[in-house]
């Protein structure tokens, strides 16, 4: 089990305590003796310790988007040297009720990794995802190794 806190102090800001807890688990011989499963959940929530909004109106702070959410990360491996991984991450926010999905498959071999998969995202349109809704990709990654 990880967690990991923090008082944040920002001029003109809210001033905040960030905190994560999750849980992460792997298993080898799910179906054949190579293969291998991981799991990863966690849940992140901050609490406000002083209140400091001068403009009036809440706008979006990139490191406080995960704000009471529910983040996972699911990846299959089907053989021991890692050749073939099958992955899914996402993070469903439990307060705005939006979220973010990224299913891809991934082979690595000979210092060469390639990426293949989908950034989904939903939610109203005045969440963080929601605002993003209509900005899902497709994507395929290649990176080589010196």
């Amino acid at each position: 089990m990880k967690s990991y806190n923090r008082q944040l102090s920002q001029d003109k800001d809210d001033d905040f305590v960030q905190g994560v807890v999750g849980i992460d688990r792997e298993w080898g011989g799910i179906f054949q003796y190579i293969d291998s499963l991981y799991i990863l959940l966690q849940y992140a929530n901050e609490v406000k310790t002083q209140g400091d909004n001068p403009v009036g109106f809440e706008t979006i702070d990139f490191r406080r988007i995960f704000n009471n959410a529910i983040l996972g990360k699911v990846v299959y491996s089907i053989d021991a040297r890692n050749t073939w991984k099958v992955k899914l991450t996402g993070v469903y926010n439990t307060s705005d009720h939006d979220s973010y999905i990224e299913p891809a498959v991934n082979w690595n071999k000979f210092n060469f990794n390639i990426e293949a998969g989908a950034n989904i995202m939903s939610g109203h349109r005045d969440t963080f995802f929601g605002g993003y809704s209509q900005n899902d990709r497709f994507f395929i990654t290649m990176t080589y190794q010196f």
